[in-house]
């Protein structure tokens, strides 16, 4: 019975469909005006003025962005605000440089160790940082006798915590630092009469460095041992000197330096050492990290603080890799 309702539904509804377009084509035909429905108007668009309701809304702090002239804090930064002294004989460093004594025997000296930045306050920059950092520092120096099957001839340990800072052309450093020197024991057994000392150092130290021109450094030092002294240590000791090295990167071509250091220390009566280096450098272009291989000389009391009586004259070549 459903069906049969619903067919008779459909039925009727296409009679009435084909009815009505057979009497529009015959209106068209017979030329009699044609009456169509209106469309119901299309709802018109509202624009509404919010910044009433922006206005209620709670202020938004915009997002920071950093670059590498804002000053924030930092772990474990790159780059260092006071780098190493090129020519400073103690500086923490990677290095290794086969010298000859004037009328005397081969020496090879090598440097283990390097400084590395723990926290900073300042820019994020790691070739051209400002602002004030604390670093860790620490290396071994070793003196090796080439004549002499490589024995040790006495080896160096320094170890140090400074606090440093730069803000353009200036730039200053204040730490502490521990030194202590030992005999190698080849040395000792072929030596048994030498007088062996015990020479330990711990001292406060303090420095300000100075670019007149970007590619020349100027820096003086003070140290000052009142922590600690032994083996014929005393408390103080001065530093000074220049370095003339391109501060941009190198590339693979590199550019040449120059550096000269002046060491005076009050326990070998305020004598001391000149050292000078000349040679090639290449210049990292995102770390700063700088390789250097040239020529060194060296006059004064002997670098290895166990020895620091003797007096030498040394001219030799080596390599260096500066952090």
């Amino acid at each position: 019975m459903r069906r049969l309702t619903a067919m008779v539904v459909l039925l009727i509804g296409g009679m009435l469909v084909i009815i009505s377009t057979r009497e529009l084509r015959a209106q068209v035909s017979n030329g009699a005006p044609v009456e169509y429905i209106e469309a119901p108007p299309e709802p018109a668009v509202v624009f509404v003025d919010d910044s009433s309701f922006l206005a209620m809304m709670p202020p938004q702090t915009p997002l920071r962005t950093f670059n590498d002239d804002d000053w924030s804090w930092s772990v474990m930064p790159q780059g260092l605000m006071y780098k190493s002294y090129v020519a400073g004989e103690r500086e923490p460093r990677l290095s290794t440089t086969f010298l000859s004594e004037v009328h005397g025997q081969m020496l090879w000296d090598s440097a283990l160790g390097g400084r590395a930045g723990l926290a900073r306050f300042g820019n994020q920059s790691g070739t051209n940082p400002e602002g004030f950092q604390i670093d860790v520092e620490g290396a071994a120096f070793v003196r090796l006798l080439p004549d002499e099957e490589r024995d040790v001839n006495a080896v160096d340990f320094r170890a140090g915590l400074p606090l440093t800072y730069r803000e353009g052309p200036f730039q200053a450093k204040l730490g502490y630092y521990h030194i202590s020197s030992h005999l190698g024991d080849e040395f000792i057994l072929k030596n048994p009469g030498f007088d062996r000392r015990n020479y330990v150092r711990d001292a406060l130290v303090a420095g300000v460095g100075y670019f007149p021109h970007p590619w020349i450094r100027t820096y003086f030092e003070v140290g000052w041992a009142v922590i600690f002294t032994s083996g014929g240590a005393k408390p103080w000791e001065v530093q000074t000197g220049f370095e003339i090295d391109t501060r941009r990167p190198t590339g693979f071509r590199g550019e040449p330096y120059f550096a000269m250091n002046i060491h005076l220390r009050e326990e070998v009566n305020w004598g001391g050492s000149l050292n000078v280096l000349a040679g090639w450098q290449w210049r990292g272009q995102k770390t700063d990290h700088v390789f250097r291989a040239g020529l060194q000389f060296y006059n004064g009391k002997n670098a290895q603080y166990s020895l620091m009586e003797d007096n030498q004259q040394l001219i030799g070549f080596g390599i260096r890799y500066d952090y």
